[in-house]
């Protein structure tokens, strides 16, 4: 899946979205989600 389009103003946001847009983003390992001829078998 890919996200397209383009970032809002932070002053057309609800508190809400605010909050987590400007929150710390964190991402998974890629091993965590793709996998090599099985699963299970992170790719290295």
């Amino acid at each position: 899946m890919m996200a397209v389009g383009y970032q809002a103003d932070m002053d057309v946001l609800d508190d809400d979205f605010k909050e987590t847009e400007l929150a710390a983003r964190s991402r998974a390992a890629l091993n965590e989600r793709f996998y090599a001829g099985q699963w299970g078998r992170g790719v290295e």
